[in-house]
Parts: structure tokens; sequence; C-alpha cells
């Protein structure tokens, strides 16, 4: 069960954050510390530094991390297939439409 709560969790805030890396941070705090108290804030603050020194997308980060937390490397999986799945589709449709439609 925990495994899906991740997945549908890190597939909501993939969706609703519009706008860049940094709109994330307040519905990865709300879901991951507010609602389901994954981290405390503290670890999610640390985090938050912690994940600008290495490269890559935060939401990615914030989801291996609380994916590995949670639920091991399955969790880590599950997360992140949550996480990837809205931008993969997008991006898709998108180019399907861009290639019919030149």
């Amino acid at each position: 069960m925990i495994l899906i709560n991740l997945f549908f969790t890190f597939l909501r805030i993939s969706l609703f954050a519009v706008g860049g890396a940094y709109s994330f941070l307040p519905l990865i705090e709300k879901e991951v510390v507010q609602k389901y108290h994954w981290l405390t804030r503290e670890e999610f603050l640390d985090f938050a530094g912690i994940n600008e020194i290495f490269p890559g997308a935060i939401s990615i980060k914030y989801a291996t991390y609380t994916g590995y937390k949670i639920g091991g490397v399955f969790g880590l999986i599950s997360a992140n297939l949550g996480n990837i799945l809205v931008p993969a589709l997008l991006i898709i449709f998108a180019s399907v439409f861009y290639t019919k439609y030149k």
C-alpha cells in the first residue's frame, strides 16, 4: 500500500506543479511532510540544502530520497515512476502532435 501511496503522491505533485523546479517545493512539503509525515520539517529543509549540490531535477531527488526512506529500492522506483509519468506522457503527446501537424 505504501508503494501505491508514494506513486500517486508524486504523480499528483508532478501533475500540478507548473512553472519550474521551485514550484514543486510547496507541493512536496504539503504532501510529504504535512499529510503523510514521511519526512520531518527538519529533514525536508536539510534536504533542500543538500540537493543543490547534485545536478538534476529537484523533484526527482526528493522522490528518490523519500521513496528510498519509506520503501527502500521499490519505494524509490515507485515514487520516481509517479514523478516522471506525467511529464513523459506530455512530451510524447507533444512530439506526436508536432510530428503530425508541424
